[in-house]
Order: structure tokens, then C-alpha cells, then sequence
């Protein structure tokens, strides 16, 4: 039997089920972690989120989410409750909003799982 047709025995499937167990036990520790956080880094908040990096330090200087500076010209900190309120914001505005503020609130409300994934074409 070549390596390609091989099949996996019983044992190699409880492994790999074992394995995927602890992956989704640390996923979820990771995530407890980071909803507990206090702040979160510009990066963090665009992961969570599904904005652009870009946008979020334009928010941050703009003053429309609660972020300090630690020194003038550095990273930026944001409360991390501000990514609930982002969302909800987002979801809230859905269809009042002007239209400059769709794609913002599309992309939050992707991120919250309350639109589905745009497919790529």
C-alpha cells in the first residue's frame, strides 16, 4: 500500500480526535483571555472586528474609540469594551445609516456572525 492510499487505523483517529479536543479547549481559553482583557492592540481590535488596521488607528486619533497613547507618536490601547459597543453600534445603524457607513457596519456585522461571509470571486 502506497503512502497515499494508506488508512488510518483507530488508533491515528482517536489521536487526532484527542488532538483536536485540546486545540479547542485552548481556543476557548484563548478567547475567555481576550474578552477579560482590559485593552487590546490596535491588531487585536481589527481582528475582532474585521476593519482595517488603518481605519482603527483613523478611529483611534479621531477620537471615536475610547484608546490612549502611552507616548505621542506610539501604539495605540483601546478599551476593549469598545469592540462590543462597535458591534452593537453596527448592528443598530444596519439600515438607518448613511451610505458611507455601510461597508463599515457590513463588515462589523460580519464579524459578529450576523451577515454571512462575502464570498470571494
Amino acid at each position: 500500500m502506497s503512502d497515499l492510499t494508506a488508512q488510518a487505523t483507530k488508533g491515528d483517529i482517536s489521536l487526532i480526535l484527542s488532538n483536536m479536543e485540546k486545540l479547542e479547549k485552548e481556543l476557548l481559553f484563548l478567547r475567555q483571555a481576550l474578552s477579560s482583557k482590559v485593552t487590546v492592540t490596535v491588531e487585536e481590535f481589527a481582528t475582532s472586528t474585521g476593519l482595517e488596521v488603518k481605519l482603527v488607528q483613523k478611529y483611534c486619533r479621531e477620537g471615536k474609540l475610547k484608546a490612549t497613547q502611552v507616548v505621542k507618536g506610539g501604539s495605540w490601547v483601546i478599551a476593549a469594551s469598545e469592540i462590543d459597543r462597535l458591534l452593537k453600534e453596527a448592528e443598530a445603524n444596519q439600515h438607518t445609516q448613511p451610505k458611507y457607513t455601510t461597508r463599515r457596519n457590513n463588515l462589523l456585522n460580519r464579524a459578529a456572525g450576523r451577515l454571512p461571509k462575502r464570498k470571494k470571486s
